[in-house]
């Protein structure tokens, strides 16, 4: 059942813009896969990119029409500055209350060192709690992935342990990570996070 008070169709930060995909959306995000595209590539799902770009204006619907049944909060992450694209973010909805930040969000190659992932995390971390009030938010990623743990550590996640996977008789065990409420409105990414406003459909002010 859709939330309320969301989803939130775009959010501000310091120096970033989260706003809903839209299907006008697919060059620029084709243009990003390409240039990071032995990245993606490793990514599940996306063995088959580049992918065509009638295919991509596909995945830009799905995603909205996602988000607008609040099952999946997707965002393009653009500058604020400029309004480039520069990675993408998302929050998995699984009822009854279960909200997965998940493998989802990434940010180009081009843009590593600049904080933006956690700058984009650190909003969508409170925008979960504030507007869904969440119990517990949950992420995951594979063992290999260094960044994606050190992403999570520095969002204050704490790892709860390993969950062993074997599809199609190949293994893809995760590495599961959860935040609390307590844990986040004591730790630094929600002080960073509070200068987030986020806002819905018409506008409205949602935090």
């Amino acid at each position: 059942m859709p939330h309320p008070l969301g989803p939130p169709y775009y959010i501000t930060t310091t120096r970033l813009v989260l706003r809903c995909w839209e299907p006008a959306d697919a060059p620029a995000l084709s243009a990003l896969v390409e240039r990071n595209l032995d990245f993606v590539r490793r990514r599940p799902g996306r063995q088959d990119e580049p992918r065509p770009l009638e295919d991509r204006v596909v995945e830009m619907r799905q995603r909205r029409a996602a988000f607008d049944v609040d099952d999946q909060w997707s965002y393009a992450v653009r500058t604020a500055d400029e309004g480039a694209l520069v990675g993408i973010v998302t929050l998995f909805r699984v009822p009854p209350n279960r909200v997965d930040i998940g493998f989802a969000g990434w940010c180009g190659a081009e843009y590593a060192g600049c904080g933006y992932e956690a700058e984009a995390g650190a909003a969508l971390a409170r925008a979960a709690f504030e507007l869904l009030d969440v119990p517990r938010l949950y992420a995951a990623c594979p063992p290999d992935d260094a960044a994606a743990a050190a992403l999570f550590r520095a969002l204050g996640f704490a790892h709860d342990g390993v969950e062993r996977r074997l599809d199609d008789g190949v293994r893809r065990d995760e590495l599961l990570w959860s935040l609390l409420p307590d844990e986040w409105e004591a730790g630094a990414p929600a002080a960073a996070a509070a200068d987030a406003r986020a806002f819905g459909v018409l506008g409205d002010r949602l935090f």
